[in-house]
């Protein structure tokens, strides 16, 4: 390539990227979030390897150019707060170097630019609970500047899919992991599987898509919520009649905040059950309370509000 046509393509607009409030659902055959390690062991991808080649089987013979696997990953755009490199960012280095290392037939590619443009300072234990996990927006952008692998998802004349890996230093309960991949599938994306540096609870493997027996779990839950409140002598009827009208509360309230119980994560799933599940030795939120906090404005939310509500009184 020349010089010129280079300096073209550094400086061409890449094409623009989407954010939406909807979360899109995983596949159904997803696979769970392989543990790679990467914080002070060595990159292990003995597992890793046969979940990321019997996915490149499935896609063999596409339109798309299947030898070229973009590598995307959380994190922050650099700034003065976080600057680069940051920890997350080497982590995803060594784990591009050790791809090419075992799987050469792919030309995998570091997405440097694809980054979080919204601080949401998940890191701290407030932020991690579940109602504030649910009501965060991620916002995922491209700063061209801070690109360095060529990326053919981000050439607006490319209507070829995008294969994806996502990496992640941990999962907790794979919130950001989900909205990630919606962003991507949003915008023409193919996210082929995820792995993670560090395991919650030293698990071997995090599964993020919500398996068949959540979704009851969750009602099950409600159910015991039910019976705590419904007038004797006429629970289990009560729990009957009543327990698919909570289940809809549920999905619409779900709905308001971009969700579903259809694209919440395993983890979501669980730690919603026991916010659910009655404990006499713990203050948890009940489902009355859970709803009305999903529905509460943001700050964000209120701010346009009243900026609508002064645009009315000066027009």
């Amino acid at each position: 390539m020349s010089f010129l046509a280079q300096l073209f393509q550094t400086h061409a607009a890449p094409r623009p990227l989407v954010n939406v409030d909807t979360r899109l659902p995983l596949r159904d055959d997803f696979p769970d979030v392989v543990h790679v390690k990467g914080y002070t062991q060595p990159i292990d991808l003995s597992v890793f390897k046969d979940v990321i080649l019997a996915q490149l089987d499935k896609i063999r013979g596409t339109d798309a150019p299947d030898n070229i696997v973009t590598i995307a990953y959380p994190h922050k755009s650099p700034s003065r707060i976080f600057p680069e490199p940051q920890n997350l960012t080497l982590m995803a280095r060594r784990f591009q170097t050790e791809l090419r290392r075992h799987i050469p037939r792919v030309d995998w590619r570091l997405a440097t630019g694809l980054c979080e443009l919204r601080h949401l300072n998940r890191s701290s234990s407030k932020a991690q609970g579940l109602v504030q996990t649910l009501r965060a927006k991620h916002h995922f952008g491209f700063v061209a500047a801070h690109q360095i692998d060529p990326l053919p998802f981000m050439d607006r004349n490319n209507n070829a899919p995008s294969y994806f890996v996502v990496f992640d230093d941990a999962y907790e309960q794979g919130t950001t992991a989900a909205n990630m991949i919606s962003f991507l599938h949003h915008n023409g994306g193919h996210v082929l599987a995820a792995a993670s540096a560090y395991p919650p609870q030293r698990q071997k493997s995090f599964q993020l898509h919500a398996d068949k027996n959540a979704i009851p779990a969750i009602a099950k839950a409600l159910a015991g919520f039910a019976w705590v409140g419904a007038p004797e002598g006429t629970r289990q009827q009560y729990i009957n009649d009543h327990i698919d009208d909570y289940m809809q509360e549920l999905e619409q309230a779900l709905q308001h905040v971009g969700l579903s119980l259809h694209t919440l994560t395993a983890a979501e799933c669980a730690h919603m059950v026991q916010y659910f599940t009655p404990h006499p030795y713990m203050n948890k939120m009940n489902y009355n309370a859970f709803i009305a906090a999903l529905y509460k404005k943001t700050p964000r939310q209120k701010l346009a509000q009243c900026s609508q509500s002064l645009k009315k009184i000066l027009g």
